[in-house]
């Protein structure tokens, strides 16, 4: 009787637990603002190396980032002057108009890794 209303007791309390979605994907404006990943944090940086004066925006499923200055080598994540982003697990889209006018797009698949770099031009 006594384990029967222990497990009674328990399946109420995780039914009536909410399950929380996870926060968007955000756009850190410079530097390395995000600190140390979480298991359940992945960040993307979208950099450049050849910077045409004009920001170059990133579109990674609606959410907006800039690249303001051109690196000659992988920066690594968090980089000022880079595309920034923060985002859990899963497929992502995204997109870009590239220095010569064209438009890129490509997918994208957070969890291996904790830090992905994107050369884009």
């Amino acid at each position: 009787m006594k384990k029967t209303l222990t497990l009674l007791i328990s399946i109420s309390l995780l039914m009536g637990c909410k399950k929380e979605m996870p926060e968007p994907p955000t756009e850190h404006s410079g530097g390395n603002t995000f600190g140390m990943p979480t298991f359940s944090e992945y960040y993307i940086t979208f950099f450049n190396n050849n910077f045409a004066g004009s920001p170059l925006s990133v579109n990674i499923n609606g959410y907006l980032g800039n690249i303001t200055y051109a690196y000659n080598y992988n920066p690594g994540c968090g980089a000022v002057g880079c595309a920034n982003f923060t985002l859990p697990p899963g497929n992502y889209s995204y997109g870009y108009q590239s220095n010569s006018g064209n438009y890129v797009v490509g997918t994208i698949k957070t969890g291996a890794v904790q830090c992905i770099t994107i050369l884009i031009n």
